[in-house]
This record gives structure tokens, C-alpha cells and sequence, in this order.
């Protein structure tokens, strides 16, 4: 598809000018599609949005769990965002929210069932595989740099004594604190590939009865706390594998070695 880069100084109108543009591409939006824009923060969003509706214009703000619910301010997105962001990094953060005693109030879920022409998000959407409400996207705005939100300090640390048996054998041959190359890293793509797939099935057996209650959430989490770790190890897999090592660097401490890798991500492919 087309890409266009617009450099300019603060001030000359970049941003009236797109929303100038917006009913043009209405008409070229394919059915159930959006345009979605995206900008540095969820503050902006909410100004970028103000401004649209100002020229009559319909726009939607997409807001993170951890966001506060513009229908009930002093209660975030998610009621119980602690618990939900434990089980999102086990990727299990459905199966939370179909238990969730706050479900039918939850703005998070209120959220998903929204539908417009356009979203406002923060940059950092783009990293992540699109989710409802934002629908597929014809066309993608990208509202000032959105590089330091794809860069992630630090994007997974695994020690050595966490890691699966054939993963802290390949860790013990890298060379320490330095750059290495992907033939360092003494594991082929297909053995990778079927660890990836085994961590994966690990972290996804958390369940909750429909009838849950607090108590059994609390336990779950327990169960969910060690299945992050699985998730965690198998996303460094994937991103080895797809993607090489720049950026990871193998050090040694007390307790072992460990991996750490400071990472620029890529733009998802749903808004490529």
C-alpha cells in the first residue's frame, strides 16, 4: 500500500489538515472498516477526538485496561486491573474477565462492543496484534514519532535457572556481554519452533469454573504467576526465530546466566 511521511515544524496545521481529509476516505473505507490514528498518549487522544467531533466528525478513543473509564472516572477501564494484568501476561486474560463479578459494568468490555468510522489510539496499539473494538484499518495515521513507544528496555529477562533444559544449554554457549551472531545461539529454528508450541500448551491450561468466586481467582493466579513465565520464554523463542538476536545479550550473576534484550519492536502486521 501507499505510504506517505509528512516533516514539519509544530504549528502549520498537520493535524487539521488530516482531519480535513477524513470524509474523503470514508467513502473508500471497505464495510465494517476504520480509519485509526494513532498519537504519542491517551490525553492527546482524547483532545484529537474533541477536535474531530468540533467538525462534526465522529471519532472513538480506544483506552487500555489500565485507563480510567470516562462513564466513571474514579474506577479504571477494568475494575480489577492488577488481577488482569497478571493473567494477561499468561495470556489468559479472557478467562478473567468471563468470571469477573464486574463484567457487566466493566468499561473494558463496554469497550469491545463500540463501533466508528475512526479510533484514536496511543502509539503503543501498533505493537500489538489488533483487538477489538478497532476493526481491520484501511487507513493508518500515524500522529508524530511512534518509535519510542515500540521500544521496549529490557523485553524479556530469563534466567538461566527459569529457562527450559534445552534453553539454558544453548544459554550456557553464548559468549558473555557481547553481541552474538543467530549460529551462536545452539538451537535450529525447528527444535525452537516445537519448544515455543510446548511452553505455550503449558501456560494455556489455567481454567476457572464458571461460578468462580474471589478465592478461586486468587489461586488461579498462583497458577497463572508461573505460566507467565512459560509465555514469556516461548515469545523470546518466537522472536529469536523470526526475528534473530539484535539487541540480546547473555550476562552471568550470582544465580546463573541470564538473557536480557533490549528490543525495537516492528510494527504489528494487522496495521502494516
Amino acid at each position: 500500500p501507499p505510504r506517505h511521511l509528512f516533516g514539519a515544524d509544530v504549528g502549520l496545521g498537520k493535524t487539521r489538515d488530516y482531519i480535513e481529509v477524513l470524509p474523503r476516505l470514508f467513502d473508500e473505507l471497505k464495510p465494517r472498516h476504520a480509519i485509526l490514528i494513532t498519537v504519542p498518549t491517551h490525553k492527546l487522544a482524547g483532545e484529537l477526538a474533541a477536535r474531530i467531533a468540533a467538525m462534526g466528525l465522529e471519532a472513538e478513543v480506544y483506552r487500555g485496561p489500565r485507563q480510567p473509564d470516562p462513564d466513571c472516572p474514579e474506577h479504571q477501564m477494568c475494575r480489577r486491573y492488577d488481577d488482569y494484568a497478571v493473567f494477561q501476561a499468561a495470556g489468559a486474560q479472557s478467562k478473567l474477565c468471563n468470571v469477573c463479578k464486574h463484567r457487566s459494568i466493566c468499561g473494558y468490555l463496554r469497550q469491545k462492543k463500540q463501533t466508528s468510522k475512526v479510533w484514536i489510539a496511543p502509539h503503543n496499539v501498533l505493537f500489538h496484534k489488533r483487538t477489538a473494538p478497532i476493526p481491520p484499518v484501511d487507513f493508518l495515521i500515524i500522529d508524530e514519532d511512534p518509535t519510542n513507544a515500540g521500544f521496549e528496555a529490557q523485553y524479556v529477562v530469563l534466567a538461566e535457572a527459569d529457562a527450559p533444559p534445552k534453553l539454558a544449554w544453548a544459554m550456557r554457549g553464548l559468549p558473555l556481554g557481547v553481541a552474538f551472531q543467530r549460529s551462536d545461539f545452539g538451537l535450529d529454528n525447528q527444535t525452537m519452533h516445537r519448544l515455543e508450541n510446548d511452553l505455550w500448551t503449558r501456560a494455556l491450561t489455567v481454567k476457572l469454573d464458571a461460578d468462580a468466586d474471589d478465592s478461586d481467582i486468587n489461586a488461579a493466579k498462583a497458577v497463572v504467576l508461573e505460566a507467565a513465565k512459560d509465555v514469556a520464554h516461548a515469545k523470546l523463542l518466537r522472536a529469536i526465530r523470526l526475528q534473530g538476536v539484535a539487541g540480546l545479550r547473555c550476562l552471568e550473576g550470582q544465580n546463573g546466566r541470564r538473557l536480557e534484550w533490549t528490543q525495537q519492536k516492528r510494527i504489528h502486521k494487522d496495521f502494516n
